[in-house]
């Protein structure tokens, strides 16, 4: 393990880290377990050896509030793109009947 790699630890997790996601709502988040001194943050969710690069760091009960307005928020966004998805697909089907 590297210098870099040795992190301090929190238990109980009195921490929730944000970082950055490729996917809607474009970031992932959990409880901080530990800290490196060059600030990657290792949670519990995830484990030892899943190293994350926070941009947001909050006390775990403001952090748990805000994953779960994330999560609705995720849920809402993929019932309104499945609902524009069967709206084209019916448009789709009326100009073309694709063979199966």
């Amino acid at each position: 393990m590297t210098e870099a790699n040795k992190y301090v630890t929190f238990d109980p997790p009195v921490l929730m880290a944000f970082w950055k996601y490729d996917l809607f709502p474009h970031c992932l988040y959990g409880p901080v377990v530990g800290i490196t001194p060059l600030g990657s943050v290792v949670t519990s969710n995830y484990g030892p050896g899943h190293y994350f690069k926070p941009f947001l760091l909050l006390p775990l009960q403001e952090g748990e509030e805000l994953g779960k307005e994330l999560m609705k928020l995720r849920e809402d966004h993929c019932k309104a793109i499945a609902n524009v998805d069967a709206q084209f697909k019916g448009r789709a089907k009326r100009l073309i009947t694709i063979p199966k």
